[in-house]
């Protein structure tokens, strides 16, 4: 993909933000963003610029329709928390600074 097809995408769902779904504009969204994110670093140079340009206009999209989700989160800060083996003391205020 190119760069104005990223932007095409992109402005698509800005059009249609008022007509879709909120899960499904935040999988929309992630989507792109994860998209252009795989792209970026194996363009050129100037491409690289317009690609993180678009992201920063995506991530103020995202604050503006209030994207913030505490449970996806965790699982961006902790992709294996979900494991059968992870253990969940390893993650809590004590285990890193010790007791008072």
């Amino acid at each position: 993909m190119n760069i104005k097809e990223f932007k095409e995408r992109f402005e698509k769902i800005e059009e249609e933000v008022d007509i879709t779904e909120a899960n499904e504009l935040e999988e929309k969204v992630y989507k792109l963003e994860e998209d252009i994110s795989e792209v970026i670093g194996f363009g050129m140079p100037n491409e690289e610029k317009a690609l993180q340009s678009l992201i920063n206009k995506i991530t103020r999209f995202k604050k503006e329709n209030d994207f913030y989700d505490p449970d996806a989160e965790l699982d961006r800060m902790f992709p294996n928390r979900n494991d059968d083996d992870f253990d969940e003391d390893s993650m809590s205020y004590d285990s890193v600074f010790g007791k008072d």
